[in-house]
Formats: structure tokens, C-alpha cells, sequence
């Protein structure tokens, strides 16, 4: 484990290459004819899926930019991006094999479950990443965050906690038509666990959460 600006500077390490950029772009532009549905993104016939994604002329733009991107990272990510709008999990691109094994990762993981007594549907926390949650306490003496599994999330960040993952699975998913899936797929690990070959760097270096503790009911900020 490795702090998050320290993370960060990592991933900026590589400096933007022109040839690079040149060369995907290129490669990119010559495959995409095959893409048999890029009518259908422009304009999603199907109410239910919402989709209004011009895929060629986000290539286009992205392979005329005349302004250097200011690191490999940052060009790679650009097409990360582009292609999550598709929302298609057979057109997806991911940044190169040096960012794959890097992650930005919280400490618990997450279950979504209807609460009878609430009627409502909530998120709570599973279980923890007992090694992350051992480097937290002796780098920054954060408190055990295994005291906390079960307890209800209230929110995020200052937003509901399932509107946020919502919000998240809208915007940093991708791969999949159906929000219910995205949904998920957020829970279910990229919420929690960010891999930087198809996620971007979070915003900030820490978040914080409101939860209902499972015995009380009281809330406690983490």
C-alpha cells in the first residue's frame, strides 16, 4: 500500500508521447467502422436506455487535439471516458498494461439489500480488507474499521449513500446498458476498489461517510 498522493504521482509519472498518441489514435480510427451500432448510440431507439453518444466524432476530436495532454495517463484516460458512454461491455478501451495492477482502494466492502423495517432499499457495510484496514491504523492511526460491519451507510461524501452510488454507476461503470447492472458492478468491488485501467483517479485523497450503527441506531461520521 502506498499513499494517495504518492499514488498519484505515480500515475503522472509517464509523460505524454506524441508517437503514442499518433499511433492508438490510428489504430483506433481504422476499427471503429466495424462498430456495428454507432447509429443506434447517437440515438437510443429504446426509451429505457438512454443513450446520446457520437462515438466517431468523439475520436475525431480526441485524435485533432492540438494541445498535448499533459501526461500518458491523462491521453489514455481521455478514451477510457469516450468509450464508458457507449455503455457496451464488447467496446470497451482500457489504459495500458503499466496502469492495470494500480488500485485506489477503501478499506470495507458493501452489500444493498431491501431493509423490511425501512422499506427501502439501503447500503451497508459487508466486510473489510483486513491487511488495508491494518496499514490504515499504523500509517494514520485511523481507527479499526472492523467495528463498523453491518452498519447502515447514510451518506457519502454529504449525498445519500444510494443516490451516490447511483451517481457513480451513471458515470464510472460503463460496460453495460442496464443501470440495475451498473449498479452492481459498483457495489459489488468499483465503488470500493478503483483500477486504474478503467477507473479514473478519485477526486480526493479521502471520503467520508455517515453511518447508523447496527446495535443503536446512533450516527457516527468516519
Amino acid at each position: 500500500f502506498y499513499s494517495f498522493n504518492d499514488t498519484v504521482s505515480c500515475l503522472h509519472s509517464i509523460p505524454f508521447d506524441k508517437q503514442v498518441h499518433q499511433r492508438t489514435m490510428d489504430s483506433i480510427s481504422k476499427t471503429i467502422p466495424l462498430y456495428v451500432f454507432k447509429h443506434i448510440a447517437k440515438q437510443s431507439p429504446d426509451p429505457q436506455i438512454i443513450l446520446q453518444m457520437d462515438i466517431e466524432e468523439g475520436i475525431k476530436r480526441i485524435a485533432q487535439q492540438q494541445t498535448p495532454f499533459a501526461t500518458d495517463y491523462d491521453f489514455h484516460h481521455t478514451l477510457v471516458s469516450l468509450f464508458r458512454q457507449l455503455n457496451d461491455g464488447h467496446t470497451m478501451y482500457y489504459a495500458p498494461a503499466c496502469y492495470t495492477n494500480m488500485f485506489f482502494k477503501q478499506p470495507f466492502n458493501l452489500i444493498s439489500h431491501d431493509d423490511s423495517t425501512l422499506k427501502q432499499q439501503v447500503i451497508r457495510i459487508a466486510s473489510v480488507n483486513e491487511a488495508l484496514a491494518r496499514y490504515l491504523q499504523e500509517e494514520y492511526g485511523v481507527d479499526d474499521v472492523k467495528q463498523y460491519v453491518g452498519d447502515r451507510i447514510v451518506s457519502i461524501d454529504d449525498q445519500p449513500a444510494l443516490e451516490s452510488l447511483v451517481q457513480f454507476s451513471n458515470t464510472s461503470i460503463g460496460g453495460y446498458k442496464d443501470i440495475g447492472t451498473r449498479f452492481n458492478m459498483a457495489v459489488g468491488g468499483l465503488f470500493m476498489s478503483r483500477q486504474q485501467n478503467r477507473n479514473e483517479i478519485p477526486v480526493k485523497g479521502t471520503m467520508t461517510y455517515v453511518l447508523e450503527r447496527k446495535n443503536d441506531k446512533t450516527l457516527v461520521t468516519v
